[in-house]
């Protein structure tokens, strides 16, 4: 399964922020104390999302633009299983929401929320 690398940025530097590091260090940090690491680099490639392009984009921007998306990917791809899981223990999700399988944080309340029409908040 092939996942957006664009969703997979977005989540994880969302659920960064919502666990209150607005740096990328202290999200390092705390995965390096899970034995699961990630450089900044490669973190910051993750968290990058692109503008949308506009019609009045130059060539240039444009090759910019994807050259950042193409980082993105390959910055996602590179991820590791036990990176993935510690970031998932950090922002109490599953792996599912964080690959942009599902929009609620775990699968059970993706599929409460499916069955009922309900938001994830009024499920918890």
């Amino acid at each position: 399964m092939g996942y957006d690398s664009k969703t997979v940025g977005l989540r994880i530097r969302q659920a960064r922020k919502d666990a209150g590091w607005s740096s990328q260090d202290k999200l390092i940090e705390q995965l390096q104390s899970r034995q699961a690491g990630i450089s900044r680099t490669t973190l910051s490639a993750i968290e990058a999302v692109p503008d949308n392009s506009k019609p009045d984009d130059s060539k240039e921007d444009l090759r910019k633009k994807e050259k950042q998306e193409a980082k993105q990917r390959e910055a996602v791809g590179h991820l590791s299983i036990s990176t993935l899981c510690a970031m998932c223990d950090l922002f109490d999700c599953d792996m599912g929401y964080l690959l942009g399988e599902y929009e609620e944080k775990h699968r059970v309340a993706a599929e409460v929320c499916d069955a009922t029409g309900l938001s994830e908040t009024a499920v918890q």
